[in-house]
């Protein structure tokens, strides 16, 4: 058994999430996908500095932000979540289970997006293999699936406060 295994359960019910299926179709309004774009920083902003340099993406996330016409709305159960992350056992967590976003469904989600709403965040080429080399060991770590498993749950519970928000600015 491996970190992947242990939290698909959580993993498949993000995808199943209304704002995770909107995201997954490219069906996304602007305002959802910038507050979307937001919750990913944020943890970002918190997670960089205990990563290698390849999977830091706080700044791609805030350039993807700043092309974008709509300003993110706050978002307090990301923000809750984010004050948690306070040992390196938490970030990598988190890590493992926002780089893979990134890795895996960001790359089906920038399809669908393509010349409607930036996705310079998500890599490709190269960049894609190097990050992706970077961050599989994590999948091996078994003792971080409990701060993953928390990490879902924020992630859910984030998207349904965009969902509860609608889509006006």
């Amino acid at each position: 058994m491996n970190l992947r295994e242990m939290t698909k359960d959580l993993h498949h019910t993000c995808e199943r999430h209304p704002v995770g299926q909107l995201m997954s179709c490219g069906e996304c309004s602007e305002q959802q996908y910038a507050d979307w774009l937001y919750i990913q920083r944020r943890i970002h902003d918190t997670i960089d500095s205990w990563l290698p340099p390849e999977l830091r993406r706080a700044e791609a996330l805030q350039e993807d932000l700043d092309q974008l016409t709509v300003a993110p709305r706050d978002n307090c159960m990301i923000e809750a979540y984010v004050q948690t992350l306070a040992c390196k056992d938490a970030c990598m967590a988190a890590a493992y289970v926002i780089v893979g976003a990134h890795l895996m469904g960001g790359t089906l989600i920038a399809k669908q997006i393509d010349g409607r709403l930036p996705h310079g965040h998500v890599p490709e080429g190269e960049e894609r293999k190097a990050m992706l080399r970077t961050w599989e060991p994590l999948r091996d770590r078994l003792e971080l699936g409990n701060e993953a498993t928390r990490c879902f749950g924020a992630l859910l519970s984030a998207m349904e406060e965009v969902r509860q928000k609608g889509t006006v600015t």
